[in-house]
């Protein structure tokens, strides 16, 4: 297999940073978001290699893969003990918040699905309580 000159390689790292930029360029609703670079080519490009976007390259982004990052959503948690006399209104009350911050962060609010809630009842006290654990999450806009 021939190696590259460093000159050869920084030329296809050029064109790979231009070719990045002119899709996000497709796509302005997301120009006020940093790009996320993943996978194994995610170490070839320098800190400060692009100029003008912000680009992150997480930890560990050698092991995720840009299939998952793409379609991973936004989600929000919240943990809380609550008495189950009032149940439903605490509930309600923890969704909305948990909508609320995830609105914030530039999820659609009709994309917004709760995707875990658990009620576990403390048995073993006189007046009935429970810890409920939340998890709304969503798409971003």
């Amino acid at each position: 297999m021939p190696c590259l000159s460093k000159m050869k390689a920084k030329a296809y790292l050029q064109e790979a940073a231009q070719r990045i930029e002119a899709s996000l360029q497709e796509r302005p609703r997301f120009s006020h978001l940093p790009c996320i670079l993943v996978g194994g080519g995610a170490a070839l490009f320098a800190p400060g290699f692009f100029n003008e976007r912000e680009f992150i390259v997480p930890q560990h982004f050698d092991v995720a893969n840009a299939y998952g990052a793409a379609l991973g959503e936004l989600s929000e948690s919240q943990d809380a003990i609550i008495c189950l006399e009032d149940s439903q209104d605490h509930i309600l009350l923890m969704k909305t918040a948990l909508q609320a911050k995830l609105v914030q962060r530039g999820v659609d609010v009709k994309g917004i699905r709760c995707i875990r809630e658990d009620i576990l009842p403390f048995h073993y006290l006189p007046k009935k309580y429970a810890r409920v654990q939340l998890t709304l999450a969503g798409k971003l806009i």
